[in-house]
């Protein structure tokens, strides 16, 4: 296969398409790299929130004390969480076995982040919910179900999912950036929440292509792996749908299949491992429509290239691409303050120097965005992470919109997430517009000042 072919005429259609905003790419085959490439300001092998990814890495994590016998497929799940029950336990849940929550046939549909957060145990919350499909007969994405699979390994095993990878897998084969998100019970959250860098994830696709074994050591049996990315349960309401069709609609363990038989880990906005004809394709993005990805993998991935191109007419064009903006003539706006009204994000007030703009909150919090004139550094600001709000590094892009708009965009350069502030000046008032992506805690807004 010519990868360089294959990889320019994927990252042009890709970057051609405007609900596609690819963060990095890299391809690899069972041995090598093949292919590595991440816009600035991105940071070329920084962690990166890879969202659902995390449910792989727990089946993984699943299938290696399946393996050593210490615990069953079609185990009862009361077997291990019956001390987190409340007292009106469907009975149903009895019926909930290990393979259920690995196949999302639970029977649980019901799943409320925000209720969820507020609760003291995410194990107890899944307990009290209503089995409301017979388990094993209906397929309902649920990532507190994967959540329970890292609270049974944990009862199984006596430790936390992360340390027992990092000791037993991770490490081991050579994945060092990564971080997982704890549960508010203190376990590894298993729905969503690793955050590792490309080479991690290029890792995890070269076990997979070479079946669990990595230099000779069998990490994870062959058998469950052939399980695990086979197709095990059919989500129904992709079938017949003319919208799935390079998606697929068939289900493994924590892993999605295609009707090609290629199969992936997939994370929220465009975070995928995918397995297609002996090469792991992995992408990070901002946000995509998934359907479009796998059509462009599964189109410019063969023996045969759409678009013929040279290692230098790939390079030359990649150096054309980048999140940042030229920023040389931008003017610095007058120093000035502003009291905002009330506002989901309890900004308080909002101040104008030469260096920037700092948000101060009601609980007299400070986030500092520096205009970056120069594009050439980094800042740090709290801001929504898995389910949490945490201080995370950030890149700012400024720019002024119209004469009157300041636009502020925050690339938040671990993750998906972009923040678009926008001040309207307006005579002696404010207004402020706040628009955001790749999170599920906050939405836009618009505000002004009093």
């Amino acid at each position: 296969m010519d990868i360089t072919s294959s990889v320019y005429g994927f990252i042009q259609d890709i970057e051609k398409n405007p609900s596609q905003s690819l963060i990095s790419l890299t391809v690899a085959n069972k041995d090598n790299i093949l292919f590595n490439f991440k816009k600035e300001p991105y940071i070329k092998n920084g962690k990166q929130l890879v969202f659902s990814v995390t449910k792989s890495f727990v089946s993984l994590a699943i299938g290696m004390i399946y393996d050593k016998g210490l615990i069953q497929l079609d185990d009862s799940i009361m077997k291990y969480l019956g001390a987190y029950a409340p007292k009106d336990l469907d009975s149903k849940m009895k019926d909930i076995t290990i393979r259920h929550l690995l196949t999302m046939t639970s029977g649980v549909v019901d799943e409320n982040i925000y209720k969820m957060i507020e609760s003291n145990d995410f194990r107890t919350y899944y307990l009290s919910q209503t089995v409301k499909y017979t388990p094993g007969t209906h397929y309902h994405y649920h990532s507190l179900s994967t959540h329970m699979l890292s609270a049974i390994f944990t009862e199984a095993t006596g430790v936390l999912v992360e340390d027992y990878l990092e000791e037993n897998l991770l490490k081991p084969i050579g994945i060092y950036n990564f971080k997982f998100a704890r549960a508010n019970e203190g376990i590894t959250f298993g729905g969503y929440g690793l955050s590792i860098d490309e080479i991690g994830l290029t890792k995890l696709g070269q076990l997979l292509l070479n079946h669990g074994n990595v230099k000779g050591v069998q990490y994870i049996s062959k058998a469950y792996l052939d399980l695990a990315t086979s197709p095990q349960a059919i989500k129904q309401d992709y079938v017949g749908n003319p919208g799935t069709k390079s998606i697929g609609f068939q289900y493994g363990f924590q892993f999605h299949v295609s009707p090609n038989l290629s199969y992936r880990a997939d994370g929220a906005f465009g975070q995928v491992v995918v397995i297609y004809k002996g090469l792991a394709i992995i992408t990070t993005m901002r946000y995509t429509d998934y359907e479009y990805l796998y059509e462009m993998i599964y189109k410019h991935f063969n023996e045969e290239p759409v678009v013929k191109a040279s290692p230098d007419a790939l390079d030359q064009y990649l150096k054309t691409l980048t999140f940042k903006i030229d920023m040389k003539d931008f003017k610095v706006p007058l120093n000035q303050s502003y009291t905002l009204k009330d506002n989901p994000l309890k900004i308080k007030e909002v101040e104008f120097n030469h260096h920037g703009v700092i948000l101060t909150y009601q609980d007299l919090r400070k986030n500092e965005f520096n205009y970056n004139q120069k594009q050439d550094t980094f800042g740090k600001s709290y801001a929504p992470k898995d389910f949490y709000f945490t201080e995370q590094p950030h890149f700012v892009n400024a720019s002024w919109v119209e004469k009157d708009l300041l636009k502020l965009q925050v690339l938040y350069v671990e993750t998906p997430i972009i923040s678009d502030y926008y001040f309207r000046f307006i005579g002696n008032t404010l207004e402020l517009e706040y628009k955001t992506s790749g999170n599920f805690l906050v939405g836009g807004f618009k505000v002004t000042s009093i």
